[in-house]
């Protein structure tokens, strides 16, 4: 998992440097397309990450964004 995370880290700083607007902020599509992974894969990783205060969920309108 450490791995995983690491690139998950790799990535967002890839948006900071980019100028994304809410750099930190992403969703589960995200996530699946960077990793390419299923999203039920993602929800469970970001559980987890969530879990060990990696990342916070943030709600956003209609639905659950997670930021760093």
């Amino acid at each position: 998992m450490l791995r995983l995370s690491q690139q998950l880290l790799t990535r967002l700083l890839a948006r900071v440097l980019d100028g994304v607007e809410n750099p930190c902020v992403i969703g589960i599509s995200d996530v699946a397309s960077w990793l390419g992974v299923s999203d039920k894969t993602t929800r469970e990783w970001l559980q987890e990450w969530t879990a060990g205060g990696l990342i916070y969920p943030v709600w956003v309108g209609s639905g659950a964004r997670v930021r760093n």
